[in-house]
Protein backbone atom coordinates (compact mmCIF):
# COMPACT_ATOMS: atom_id res chain seq x y z
CA UNK A 1 0.00 0.00 0.00
CA UNK A 2 3.04 2.39 0.77
CA UNK A 3 4.38 1.56 -2.13
CA UNK A 4 1.29 2.22 -4.31
CA UNK A 5 1.07 5.65 -2.31
CA UNK A 6 4.24 6.93 -2.89
CA UNK A 7 3.87 6.41 -6.43
CA UNK A 8 0.97 8.13 -6.39
CA UNK A 9 2.32 10.86 -4.76
CA UNK A 10 5.07 10.78 -7.43
CA UNK A 11 2.49 10.78 -10.65
CA UNK A 12 0.95 13.69 -9.39
CA UNK A 13 3.71 15.89 -8.87
CA UNK A 14 5.34 15.09 -12.58
CA UNK A 15 1.58 16.04 -13.63
CA UNK A 16 1.82 19.03 -12.16
CA UNK A 17 5.21 19.58 -13.21
CA UNK A 18 4.42 18.73 -17.17
CA UNK A 19 1.60 21.27 -16.97
CA UNK A 20 3.80 23.87 -15.92
CA UNK A 21 6.72 23.26 -18.51
CA UNK A 22 4.18 23.29 -21.39
CA UNK A 23 5.04 26.49 -22.38
CA UNK A 24 8.64 26.12 -23.07
CA UNK A 25 9.36 26.21 -26.49
CA UNK A 26 12.62 23.44 -26.79
CA UNK A 27 13.11 20.07 -25.71
CA UNK A 28 13.61 20.93 -21.97
CA UNK A 29 9.39 20.80 -21.76
CA UNK A 30 9.49 17.23 -22.01
CA UNK A 31 13.63 16.87 -20.67
CA UNK A 32 12.42 18.53 -17.05
CA UNK A 33 9.65 15.81 -16.33
CA UNK A 34 11.69 13.18 -17.70
CA UNK A 35 14.33 13.55 -15.64
CA UNK A 36 11.77 14.12 -12.41
CA UNK A 37 10.37 10.73 -12.99
CA UNK A 38 13.97 9.29 -12.25
CA UNK A 39 14.68 11.12 -9.51
CA UNK A 40 11.14 9.85 -8.01
CA UNK A 41 11.97 6.54 -8.77
CA UNK A 42 14.76 6.95 -6.79
CA UNK A 43 13.81 8.45 -3.65
CA UNK A 44 10.84 5.74 -4.05
CA UNK A 45 13.86 3.15 -3.96
CA UNK A 46 15.79 4.91 -0.79
CA UNK A 47 12.81 4.90 0.84
CA UNK A 48 11.94 1.08 0.36
CA UNK A 49 13.87 -0.13 3.46
CA UNK A 50 12.48 2.45 6.07
CA UNK A 51 8.73 1.25 4.77
CA UNK A 52 7.28 -2.01 7.04
CA UNK A 53 6.99 -5.41 6.22
CA UNK A 54 3.56 -6.47 5.98
CA UNK A 55 2.40 -8.59 9.06
CA UNK A 56 -0.30 -10.28 7.22
CA UNK A 57 2.63 -11.59 4.52
CA UNK A 58 5.02 -13.18 7.77
CA UNK A 59 1.82 -14.71 9.10
CA UNK A 60 1.12 -16.03 5.90
CA UNK A 61 4.64 -17.46 5.80
CA UNK A 62 4.24 -18.92 9.50
CA UNK A 63 6.77 -16.08 10.50
CA UNK A 64 4.91 -14.89 13.59
CA UNK A 65 7.82 -13.35 15.26
CA UNK A 66 8.55 -11.54 12.38
CA UNK A 67 4.81 -10.45 12.33
CA UNK A 68 4.76 -9.62 15.82
CA UNK A 69 7.93 -7.01 15.10
CA UNK A 70 6.55 -5.41 12.14
CA UNK A 71 2.75 -4.91 14.33
CA UNK A 72 5.67 -2.83 16.85
CA UNK A 73 7.32 -0.82 13.89
CA UNK A 74 3.88 -0.17 12.87
CA UNK A 75 1.90 0.98 16.19
CA UNK A 76 5.30 2.56 17.71
CA UNK A 77 3.42 5.54 18.33
CA UNK A 78 0.83 3.77 20.90
CA UNK A 79 2.11 3.25 23.92
CA UNK A 80 1.31 0.04 25.85
CA UNK A 81 0.21 -1.59 21.73
CA UNK A 82 -0.48 -5.14 22.58
CA UNK A 83 0.52 -6.64 19.16
CA UNK A 84 -0.41 -10.59 20.29
CA UNK A 85 -4.12 -8.87 19.97
CA UNK A 86 -3.41 -8.08 16.14
CA UNK A 87 -1.43 -11.34 15.46
CA UNK A 88 -4.70 -13.36 17.10
CA UNK A 89 -6.75 -11.09 14.32
CA UNK A 90 -4.50 -11.75 11.27
CA UNK A 91 -4.59 -15.54 12.35
CA UNK A 92 -8.06 -15.64 12.44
Amino acid sequence: MMFQFMQSLAQFAVAGITQGTKSIDSAASYHIPMSLLIVLAALMLILLPFTPESPVWYVYKDKHEQAEQALRKINHSTPCHDSSHGLQIIDD
